[in-house]
This record gives C-alpha cells, sequence and structure tokens, in this order.
C-alpha cells in the first residue's frame, strides 16, 4: 500500500500506479540508477524514492514550466506557482532530502535537475540507465526515446506514463519503435533486452 501522505500531493498519476512505481522501486538493487523524466509537483517521484527506501539513486528531470502546448490549460498551475520549490517542500514533507543535481550521482539519494529531457541527456553515460520513466512533454516522447536508448542499461526497464493519454501521438511513437511487454493502467512497459530484468 502507498503512503498516504503521497495522496495529498496533486498531479494526475492514480494509486495503483503509484503502487506499481512503489512495488518496481523497491524490487531494483541496491545503488539503481532510476531516471524520472517529468516529475511536477512530486506525486510519483514520492512512490518512487520512497519505494526505493534510500538505496536507490534517483534523478528527477524536469523544467517545472509545464508543457508548452499545455500551459493555459492543465499545465496553468506553472504560471502561478514556483513547481520547483513546491516539488522540493512536498519532497521534504514525505521525509526525504531532495538535492540539487550536480553531475551523475555516486551515491543513494534523490536529485533533481532543472532542465529539459534533451539538454539532460548529456549527463547520464551510456549504458547506465537501470530504471527509466517517462511522464514528461508528450509531444517529445520519441525523441526522448531515441536520445536516451544509448543511455539504458542492456536489462534497463523502460517505462512511461499516459499509454492511454488523449495523445495518439504516445501510442504511435511506441509503436514505431518497438512493442511493449506490459501495460499497468496507464503506465506502459517495455524490457530492453524483450526479457525482464532479473530482478523484476
Amino acid at each position: 500500500m502507498v503512503d498516504p501522505r503521497i495522496l495529498t500531493i496533486g498531479g494526475w498519476m492514480a494509486e495503483p500506479e503509484l503502487e506499481w512505481l512503489w512495488h518496481i522501486a523497491s524490487k531494483l538493487p541496491p545503488n539503481s540508477l532510476v531516471v524520472e523524466i517529468g516529475s511536477w509537483l512530486g506525486r510519483s517521484t514520492g512512490a518512487i524514492a520512497l519505494g526505493g527506501a534510500g538505496k536507490l539513486r534517483i534523478v528527477c528531470i524536469d523544467t517545472w514550466k509545464g508543457q508548452p502546448d499545455l500551459v493555459d490549460s492543465d499545465h496553468k498551475l506553472a504560471k502561478e506557482i514556483d513547481l520547483k520549490a513546491q516539488f522540493v517542500t512536498h519532497m521534504q514533507y514525505l521525509g526525504l532530502n531532495p538535492t540539487p543535481y550536480a553531475g551523475m550521482p555516486e551515491y543513494a539519494g534523490l536529485y533533481y535537475l532543472d532542465a529539459d529531457s534533451g539538454t539532460a541527456v548529456s549527463e547520464f553515460p551510456d549504458a547506465s540507465i537501470d530504471w527509466w520513466f517517462n511522464d514528461g512533454d508528450h509531444l517529445r516522447l520519441g525523441a526522448d526515446i531515441d536520445a536516451y536508448k544509448p543511455k539504458f542499461k542492456a536489462d534497463c526497464l523502460v517505462t512511461g506514463h499516459d499509454y492511454f493519454c488523449f495523445y495518439e501521438t504516445i501510442q504511435q511513437e511506441i509503436h514505431k519503435r518497438f512493442w511493449i511487454n506490459e501495460i499497468h493502467h496507464s503506465i506502459w512497459v517495455k524490457y530492453n533486452t524483450g526479457k525482464p530484468p532479473e530482478w523484476y
């Protein structure tokens, strides 16, 4: 069961999806590198970080400015408050210690990087990411998959949110590149090698 404090954080991630994120984080080996693209207010981040119980290197990438085509609708909050500051506050509320990203982390912790996903990709060595979770700008999902693919370990768990979103491009961009292996509510899952990681 997901920590009820996470449910008080705003966002679109449903409780069963949060439970799945928590479960996956709990199974990852110590010091695994998790990259989350699109953290918003920290709802999904909290599930991953608490599920990982302090054993993971988690890097959260976001501009905290909202998706450009949604800043006057679903993401209008980005124009009204300091989203990044609120993200940090929420993580502290969960008892976590969010740290500004200052280069590839050596040790377990929760790190946040204020950057767009296309710029941030250069921060990661090839074959370094154990779990990739994309819930960022849905219009650039295909570009993100292509850019980050060399950064995935052979047995990386490649995942993302909103498979059944109103953006038809999500499924289109995914299926141009691969067929997914699982769906959990609206979270899509691809085994990078075609087989689930041993830890999974």
